[in-house]
C-alpha cells in the first residue's frame, strides 16, 4: 500500500476471517502512513445497511462525496440508467484525479464486494474502474467463495503483482 505502484489492493478470505476489521484499520492508519501528503478517504462497508447493497446507491454516494470534497458539479443525467452510471463513475474518477493538486491521493476503500446485490450483475464488477491515474487508489475486500462472483471478477480485472492480493486466513485459537 505504501508503494506508489500499489494502486489496487485486494483483501480476500473466508467469512469471519477479519477482512472488515483490516479495512477499518487501514482507514485509520492512512493518516499515519501518509502524514506528509494531502489525501481524501472514501470508505464504504457494503452490506451494513439496506441501501449499501445496491450498486446504484454505492456509486452515487461515492460520486457525491467526492464532488463535495472537490467542489465539483455532478451531471445527474449521466447517473441513469445503470450502464450510464458505470461509465460516469469511471469518467468522474478521472476528473477527480485531474483536480488533485501536487501529490494529493484519493483512497477508496470498499469492504465486502461479495455483499453487493446480484441486481445489475454488480458482483461481476462491470462498474469497477481499471486503468485510472496513479493518484486514485482502491482497497477492496471480498469473500473468495465462487458463488458470489466478486473474487473471480476482481482477479480478471486486477493483476496480482507485488503483493497486492492479501489473503486473510482463518484465525486459530492461539
Amino acid at each position: 500500500l505504501l508503494e506508489q505502484h500499489a494502486q489496487y489492493i485486494v483483501i480476500y478470505g473466508i467469512s469471519g476471517s477479519g477482512k472488515t476489521s483490516l479495512i477499518a484499520k487501514i482507514a485509520e492508519k492512512l493518516k499515519d502512513w501518509f502524514h506528509n501528503i494531502n489525501f481524501i478517504t472514501v470508505i464504504r462497508f457494503i452490506g451494513t445497511s439496506e441501501d449499501s447493497y445496491n450498486i446504484q446507491n454505492l456509486l452515487s454516494s461515492i460520486i457525491k462525496q467526492l464532488a463535495h470534497c472537490f467542489d465539483l458539479i455532478i451531471n445527474y443525467e449521466e447517473m441513469t440508467p445503470i450502464d450510464k452510471l458505470y461509465n460516469y463513475f469511471k469518467k468522474f474518477l478521472i476528473e477527480i484525479s485531474q483536480e488533485c493538486v501536487d501529490d494529493q491521493q484519493v483512497f477508496i476503500l470498499l469492504d465486502s464486494l461479495d455483499q453487493l446485490s446480484p441486481e445489475y450483475s454488480s458482483r461481476k464488477l462491470d462498474w469497477f474502474p481499471i486503468g485510472l491515474p496513479k493518484n486514485i487508489r482502491f482497497i477492496v475486500s471480498t469473500l473468495n467463495d465462487r458463488q458470489y462472483e466478486a473474487f473471480q471478477a476482481i482477479q480478471n480485472l486486477v493483476k496480482n503483482t507485488s503483493n497486492n492480493y492479501i489473503e486473510i486466513t482463518e484465525l486459530n485459537e492461539d
